[in-house]
């Protein structure tokens, strides 16, 4: 590993005074710096986006694995040069999971020579997989999830009042649509 090395220099020749730090470690470190799902509340696709840094001094070759809880779910190889990142987006279709509470974790492998892999793993995000309808994911399609619904109703993204989780078709709008869907799934458990 090469380390920083500073020079002073009082006067040599045409040198003014000064210092001047001449080189930068030579390291191998693969990050994961953020984990983040498109909706907290989910019944069929939604994405799941990792963002991954090559924080190293050289293009690294590696596999980044997606779990659910302890599931891999996701595997995807990388080539990242030096200092530049990439946001990887999964898919993940939830129609056929068990409904429950799931911790997504994204995990980088271990390239040669890294030795800060603490940075490798990243694992606080949660998502809730529900009944399709089933806003609050408390196991019933209810009023409550008609009035989560309505007090999103109107929003779009930019609206203070916007919830994702109440935009059931994902067309950036809560409104008539998303209140059918939960009614015709009213009183689902």
């Amino acid at each position: 590993m090469a380390y920083p090395i500073e020079v002073n220099i009082d006067s040599i020749g045409p040198y003014e005074k000064g210092s001047w730090v001449i080189g930068q470690p030579l390291i191998h470190d693969i990050a994961i710096v953020d984990l983040a799902t498109s909706r907290s509340i989910s019944n069929s696709n939604f994405q799941i986006n990792a963002t991954v840094e090559n924080k190293g001094s050289f293009t690294e070759t590696f596999r980044v694995d997606l779990y659910a809880n302890t599931t891999n779910i996701f595997t995807l190889n990388l080539i990242l040069g030096p200092a530049q990142s990439s946001v990887v987006t999964f898919t993940w279709n939830v129609s056929k999971v068990t409904k429950g509470t799931y911790q997504l974790t994204a995990q980088s492998e271990i390239v040669p020579g890294e030795t800060e892999i603490v940075n490798n793993i990243f694992d606080d995000c949660w998502v809730r997989v529900a009944i399709p309808g089933d806003i609050n994911a408390d196991g019933a399609v209810d009023i409550f999830d008609i009035t989560i619904i309505a007090l999103a109703f109107s929003s779009t993204p930019s609206s203070p009042r916007w919830n994702p989780d109440a935009d059931i078709n994902r067309d950036q709008l809560v409104d008539i649509f998303d209140l059918v869907f939960v009614s015709a799934n009213y009183g689902s458990s």
